[in-house]
């Protein structure tokens, strides 16, 4: 009974701590009640208890996070952060996990996936293993709840508030810092349960992919010049030969022809014609090749090197940035209109620049200026890339009415996908959920140009189970004439229009 009083006696002293917030800490005696061993032992430790509740919380998570010195461990349900506003509170404390990462400490963090609908952890996720730091989904069948962090092996950070903006800045959340090192290491035996129970890693294998040079796109005279006059044979072409490789190269007349589309009749021999006009052009118009023909009539062709052997081309911003083999071998080559692949290839060398940011962002003015394309070039190339899942957009949120501060919108060049690999997410779903509700679900997916993401789908899929059809429907409804920049005319909000809430 004497072990009961003294559990209770505590449990009252932190309730008076909690609702007398100070700067003092107070030392005590506890018990960690969510440790089976603990509570089988009736281990109690001293601990030097100190009261974040409400609005002491994010400066006080940000002192101990920015003063770590070896290890950070976080268990966390929501760590909602808007890329567009990384100095949000939930975004300040993500960038201190990066910045503790950059300075040598070791950072693990645990984030919920419980939910298939819910995209909520993704750009935090993202953010953190771009920056290097291991970080896991919990594996589909569980749910983590918790909101723990474990620093250095002895202070404990343990409450209420997830990383949100409304737990941080208004919600009532009751948090507590703990310093013990033995009570930090009975919560270190959490993160082992975390560890035994996180969604696999798949590391992408390494992607077969061509070197661009980035003078392609940045010199007025290459690509500026092929968008202006609409040659999209060019274009395909001097693609083509940068994957075939360097020297010499023998033209196959027909191969070529056929996969430019251009119509062979071996009778008249006339794409053969057609196919030395697209060579000269290379040559004299864009300077991008040379080319050499025999007394037999067989052509041979080699890149130029237009690079200025003078100038340092080893840094991201003035050397090569890769385009996957994908590109030809899903059939993005014969796809995409002109507009769309040059916005790709654009898209491609922005993210590289952009590396270790999972995003980046440019105004359309100020890639109009660099890449020498008119505006539409991005406006319509970027929205049809996403449509075809091969691009993220997220919208930023404009200050004003007018929009007339609004920042630029950011970008997420997506792995490419085989169309075997989506026909097996796409049965996969449909095994899930039921052919007529997938079917239902990516009809309404085009509203938002989203009816290729198999998360998107599966997002409205399970609105669908949980609300119905016609609701489902009828809140789309309401968004559906928002222009496509408007920050409000996506999945989330159609969530929010429908009640979806949950624990903030």
């Amino acid at each position: 009974m004497a072990g009961i009083s003294r559990i209770l006696f505590c449990a009252l002293l932190l309730t008076v701590i909690f609702f007398c917030p100070s700067a003092h800490a107070v030392t005590v005696d506890a018990v960690d009640i969510s440790n089976p061993a603990c509570r089988q032992a009736g281990a109690q430790y001293s601990v030097n208890v100190l009261d974040i509740s409400n609005r002491l919380y994010l400066k006080a998570v940000l002192n101990e996070l920015n003063n770590a010195k070896q290890t950070i461990n976080v268990a966390m349900y929501s760590a909602y952060v808007r890329i567009d506003q990384a100095g949000s509170p939930a975004g300040q404390l993500v960038q201190a996990l990066i910045a503790a990462k950059a300075r040598g400490v070791s950072v693990r963090v645990y984030l919920d996936n419980s939910d298939p609908g819910d995209k909520g952890n993704e750009a935090a996720y993202l953010m953190l293993d771009s920056a290097g730091i291991d970080v896991s989904y919990i594996k589909p069948g569980f749910k983590l709840h918790a909101k723990l962090i474990v620093i250095d092996d002895e202070t404990v950070i343990n409450g209420s508030a997830n990383w949100t903006d409304n737990a941080i800045l208004s919600n009532f959340e009751s948090n507590t810092l703990l310093r013990s090192k033995e009570f930090a290491q009975q919560k270190a035996g959490f993160f082992v349960l975390l560890a035994k129970n996180a969604a696999p890693r798949v590391k992408p294998a390494a992607v077969p992919s061509v070197r661009v040079s980035n003078t392609f796109l940045t010199n007025g005279k290459f690509i500026g010049a092929i968008v202006e006059a609409s040659d999209r044979y060019a274009f395909d072409l001097y693609l083509l030969l940068l994957r075939r490789g360097v020297g010499w190269l023998p033209i196959d007349y027909q191969k070529t022809a056929q996969y430019l589309g251009i119509k062979v009749d071996t009778r008249s021999g006339n794409y053969k014609r057609d196919l030395n006009i697209i060579i000269k052009k290379l040559k004299e118009k864009y300077g991008l090749i040379d080319y050499r023909t025999n007394a037999g009539g067989d052509t041979q062709v080699r890149l130029v090197d237009y690079l200025d052997p003078a100038k340092d081309y080893t840094t991201p911003q003035s050397g090569y940035f890769n385009l996957p083999c994908g590109y030809w071998d899903y059939g993005l080559d014969r796809q995409l209109l002109l507009r769309e692949k040059v916005a790709y290839l654009v898209c491609l060398r922005e993210q590289a620049l952009a590396w270790p940011k999972p995003f980046w962002q440019f105004s359309e003015i100020g890639m109009e200026k660099t890449y020498h394309v008119e505006r539409d070039i991005f406006s319509l190339g970027f929205q049809a890339l996403k449509k075809e899942d091969l691009l993220e957009i997220i919208p930023s949120i404009a200050n004003d009415e007018k929009h007339s501060d609004r920042e630029p919108n950011h970008y997420r060049v997506k792995p490419l996908v085989s169309p075997q690999e989506k026909e097996r997410q796409c049965a996969a779903l449909e095994k899930s959920y039921g052919a007529n509700t997938i079917t239902a679900a990516r009809a309404l997916a085009q509203v938002f140009d989203e009816d290729n993401d198999g998360d998107s789908v599966e997002a409205l899929a399970v609105l669908i189970k949980r609300y119905s059809l016609p609701k489902v429907k009828a809140a789309v409804a309401k968004i559906a004439g928002y222009s496509n920049g408007n920050p409000l005319k996506n999945i989330a909000h159609v969530a929010a229009i429908l009640g979806e809430g949950g624990d903030e």
